[in-house]
């Protein structure tokens, strides 16, 4: 698992049907009054690195707060800002701005596919990134609890996809949810999405 391994796995079609459709139960594009047509734009970044001869992803657990994603497991990122050069730039931005990772560092690879999230009208788009070694990292402790980092063969493992019920802010409950468990926690909802096309491209 070298770096040419990770960028050969990177260079593969991406297969967002295949990949989204077993995390999409209970998303529906009319929830909550948002409107994919008019949705936000926000970005995301999935930061690879290599380690003792295996790869890592970061993920952080953000910090609680009054709204739909509190204390949720989550790549770093975050809303567009009109100052912002492009949506790469933004996952950018966010990064540094919640665990350190410098705005320069980190060699941008590709694109993922956009993920819509009818919970709070944003249309995500994941960046992956790719280091030398691991990055320095400071989380922010206003908007991050943790900073998690997951391996790619841990990614890859198919004992990582599970099914979990969940309760959200509004008291609704989602039975049966399909997610990812990495370090104890729970991964649902658009970054499982994400995680799971990013799992297809590694997976042989």
């Amino acid at each position: 698992m070298d770096e040419n391994w990770i960028l050969s796995c990177l260079k593969k079609p991406l297969g967002a049907k295949a990949a989204h459709e077993p995390f999409l139960k209970n998303r529906m594009d009319q929830t909550f009054g948002h409107s994919k047509q008019n949705a936000r734009q926000a970005a995301v970044a999935i930061h690879l690195y290599p380690e003792n001869g295996n790869w890592f992803f970061i993920l952080i657990k953000r910090s609680i707060y009054q709204g739909f994603h509190s204390g949720q497991i989550a790549f770093p990122g975050g809303k567009y800002d009109r100052q912002d050069q492009n949506l790469a730039f933004t996952a950018r931005r966010e990064t540094y701005e919640e665990i350190g990772i410098g705005i320069n560092i980190g060699k941008q690879v590709r694109a993922l596919t956009k993920v819509w999230i009818p919970v709070s009208g944003f249309e995500v788009s994941p960046f992956v990134f790719i280091h030398k070694c691991k990055p320095k990292l400071a989380a922010n402790d206003q908007e991050v609890a943790q900073i998690l980092i997951i391996s790619i063969s841990n990614l890859i493992d198919p004992k990582s996809i599970s099914t979990t019920n969940i309760v959200l802010e509004n008291g609704m409950k989602l039975e049966n949810v399909a997610c990812f468990e990495f370090n104890n926690e729970i991964v649902w909802g658009a970054t499982a999405l994400i995680i799971n096309e990013l799992r297809m491209l590694f997976s042989v």
